[in-house]
């Protein structure tokens, strides 16, 4: 995703770059993974094809919510890719 469009969607996290595999990560995970985690995700959970995951997708409320509230970072109610992207890299480096 661009810092373009990180700007637009998530203007408090400003830009984001992906340099080397994240050091906490247990896996040794790295950019190009969360980039394919971060696809999967995407086309999992945003059934209807919009770019965001929302009650408009085939999701159990119980489920959005919680990744609601873990991953909302504009407050809107919807989770698009920036905001995903950011979720899994910080879940990955928990």
């Amino acid at each position: 995703m661009e810092n373009k469009d990180r700007k637009d969607d998530c203007p408090k996290y400003g830009k984001l770059f992906c340099k080397t595999p994240y050091e906490c990560c247990k896996e040794n995970e790295n950019c190009e993974d969360i980039k394919e985690e971060l696809k999967k995700v995407m086309k999992y959970y945003d059934t209807n094809g919009d770019k965001y995951i929302n009650e408009e997708d085939v999701i159990a409320s119980k489920h959005l919510e919680g990744m609601k509230d873990n991953c909302d970072l504009n407050g809107d109610g919807s989770l698009n890719e920036c905001e995903m992207e950011i979720c899994l890299i910080e879940a990955e480096n928990l």
